[in-house]
């Protein structure tokens, strides 16, 4: 086994690469990996396991991401694959799989899930590195409670080129604050932020749900999606905010704090391809999407 290797599939968000951190620091080493969305992880394992045999890998980790979708269960479910997620939807699944070693519950982010299932970490990790995984994890919930979570986020969303390989290259110790080229990335990006909010047209309905109506805001941009959500949200006073992105036809879904509503599960009701937490989801536009979009009226 001495010579035998180690790579990793995860999410391209910020949770995802916060968990590919984590799990770096346990095993002491850089992991080989891809980076992939969960729509394209067929095409991605597929065309790693054209130039890779798996029985030379004494282990295949999946971080973040929902695989148990049947069409691609004869790929994944191997005695040396491991796996760590923590979006309901997975867990709905868990028992899909017969061979593979999973570590799946709902969770407020994959990155902290790998730490509680790894007691040693606690002694192990640097306040730094602990603090990062606070912050990935605080962001990927959408509570914004640890200080400059949002920031971090826009940081790694405003890297160009190899965004992942500069993210771990930049918090490989952990994080200990922005320095001055960091600092003025993210206020170059405020700044993008606060055109596109200029230019905005909202819509709202009050949507009945079992025994409660919620106020429900939505618009389009193809930037900065999560945090126009978050704009909406506060500037309307509502109870969700969606943000359809015409480029990719994706539809965000995100809540306020005191929302009730499992936006894992609406999500699943409204769109096509959708999964997520309670706090945060999505889904792809599809037809039932554009039926609901209808009693939608401009602010």
């Amino acid at each position: 086994m001495a010579n035998k290797k180690t790579h990793i599939f995860t999410d391209c968000d910020l949770d995802g690469v916060c968990s590919y951190l984590v799990y770096s620091w346990m095993v002491d080493t850089k992991c080989t990996y891809t980076v992939c969305r969960v729509n394209d992880i067929k095409k991605n394992v597929s065309r790693w396991l054209d130039s890779n045999n798996p029985d030379n890998y004494e282990k295949i980790i999946f971080l973040d991401l929902d695989v148990s979708s049947h069409d691609v269960m004869d790929l994944i479910d191997r005695e040396n694959v491991y796996i760590y997620d923590h979006h309901i939807t997975h867990v709905n699944n868990v028992k899909n799989y017969k061979h593979a070693n999973v570590y799946v519950e709902e969770y407020t982010s994959t990155c902290k899930l790998i730490y509680k299932y790894n007691k040693d970490l606690k002694e192990k990790l640097t306040p730094a590195q602990k603090l990062l995984i606070l912050m990935g994890d605080d962001y990927d919930s959408y509570q914004f409670k640890v200080p400059n979570s949002y920031e971090l986020n826009v940081l790694f969303w405003s890297l160009t080129g190899a965004r992942f390989d500069k993210f771990v290259e930049m918090f490989d110790e952990g994080f200990t604050g922005f320095n001055d080229q960091q600092s003025n990335i993210i206020q170059l990006w405020k700044n993008k932020l606060d055109r596109i909010k200029s230019n905005l047209e909202v819509y709202h309905a009050n949507v009945p749900i079992k025994n409660d109506n919620y106020k429900i805001v939505t618009a389009f941009a193809t930037e900065c999606i999560n945090d126009i959500a978050d704009y909406i949200i506060k500037k309307h006073t509502a109870d969700v905010g969606l943000v359809v992105n015409t480029k990719s036809s994706k539809v965000s879904f995100r809540k306020n704090k005191d929302c009730k509503l499992d936006l894992s599960k609406f999500s699943q009701s409204v769109c096509d391809s959708a999964g997520g937490h309670t706090f945060a989801s999505g889904g792809m536009l599809c037809d039932k999407f554009l039926q609901f979009s209808q009693i939608f009226k401009p602010i």
